[in-house]
């Protein structure tokens, strides 16, 4: 039995083909759709949390942030960040080799960010609920804590079981399931044409509402928001997505 988390295996350098879809231009709409109703101070220090290869990074700093940090586990992914950013010419952003329940910096962010369902990656609540107590450490009191995660309403009326498509010369095949503590599987396998085979799992817990609620507010947060996508729009169980925005803060400075 393979005792290597999934996180670990699955954000090597072909994370980014299988992603290909998850480019610079979705981010920058992201972030553009996420600026005109949430007024997150551009020159306010800011962390992308589990950044991966920093599409986002890239497009906070087209939108005109000035002190930025990406924080991620992946080597490979962070490399690619670096020659990324390097390639556009971005200069001040620091990257961070880290696990997200481990960020390392205390009373010091005016933002922390974490999108693109990078929420609920551990085997148990408490260290996910972890990941929330650390993001309350980094920022600066009244600092705003955002989290973009899956809708379980959403995820359990839309789930597709089985994909399957070509990627170049590689057949995909995607399993989707949700499992009973909670948590939707993600199995993608890689058939090349010369017989190799890769597989990948994915692995993230669904945290409802309440949940998310519970622990923001056992982590010491205060007026939290919820929206149903990053555009601000209104959350009910049928929305695309559960992005939860909180005040919050150390209250070690």
């Amino acid at each position: 039995m393979n005792s290597v988390p999934w996180y670990v295996t699955a954000f090597h350098a072909d994370y980014i083909d299988r992603y290909a879809h998850r480019d610079e231009e979705e981010a920058k709409a992201n972030i553009d759709a996420l600026l005109h109703w949430l007024p997150l101070p551009r020159a306010g220090a800011t962390l992308d949390l589990a950044c991966g290869a920093g599409r986002h990074l890239i497009a906070l700093h087209q939108a005109g942030f000035t002190h930025l940090v990406g924080l991620d586990l992946s080597a490979d992914l962070l490399r690619r960040a670096r020659r990324r950013l390097r390639e556009l010419e971005i200069p001040n952003v620091r990257l961070v080799h880290s696990d997200m329940r481990d960020i390392g910096f205390a009373a010091h962010f005016d933002a922390v960010l974490s999108l693109f369902s990078s929420f609920g990656y551990f085997a148990d609540d408490q260290q996910n609920a972890a990941v929330i107590h650390e993001i309350a450490r980094a920022l600066r009191m009244g600092g705003t804590a955002l989290i973009d995660t899956m809708n379980p309403p959403h995820v359990q009326a839309t789930l597709v079981p089985d994909e399957q498509f070509d990627l170049g010369s590689r057949h995909v095949q995607i399993i989707r399931r949700l499992t009973s503590d909670h948590r939707v599987e993600k199995r993608t396998i890689l058939s090349h044409k010369g017989g190799q085979r890769q597989e990948f799992l994915e692995s993230v817990r669904l945290y409802r509402d309440d949940e998310m609620l519970t622990m923001l507010e056992q982590a010491g947060f205060r007026d939290v928001h919820l929206a149903g996508a990053l555009d601000g729009r209104d959350y009910s169980s049928s929305s695309p997505r559960l992005v939860v925005i909180a005040t919050g803060g150390s209250p070690h400075a």
